[in-house]
């Protein structure tokens, strides 16, 4: 009996202090906001997230690929998100305030998107 309360004391602990931390994440903003790291018609995306913390990133297809758009992220908001493609970490994204980088799987930002040189971060509008 006694092994079950300190298990259910672990199980409790733990479980409050992840909460805690999910609570002190705090959001840059509450809504949805618009990027495109290279220009032009081909990139857009959009980050939402919502004041529970749910945060949703999706990609939109250029008018001559079809006006298509699919979900890249749908999950909490984190200052960095990654994307994970068949099982594989492929991408991510690194949120600081008003900004968004585009990061190489090893968290390392890509460059060159709109100027040579330079990392691939905008301005999220």
């Amino acid at each position: 009996m006694k092994a079950k309360s300190i298990f259910l004391t672990l199980f409790l602990i733990l479980l409050s202090s992840n909460l805690s931390a999910q609570a002190n994440t705090k959001l840059p903003f509450v809504g949805e906001r618009w990027f495109n790291f290279s220009g032009g018609s081909c990139c857009l995306e959009s980050i939402t997230i919502t004041k529970s913390g749910h945060c949703k990133i999706i990609g939109y297809e250029a008018p001559e690929w079809g006006n298509g758009k699919r979900v890249i992220y749908s999950g909490p908001f984190k200052n960095t998100i990654w994307i994970y493609e068949n099982g594989v970490k492929s991408y991510g994204y690194k949120i600081d305030g008003r900004y968004i980088t585009s990061l190489k799987s090893n968290g390392k930002p890509e460059f060159d998107c709109k100027e040579e040189g330079k990392p691939c971060t905008t301005l999220l509008e």
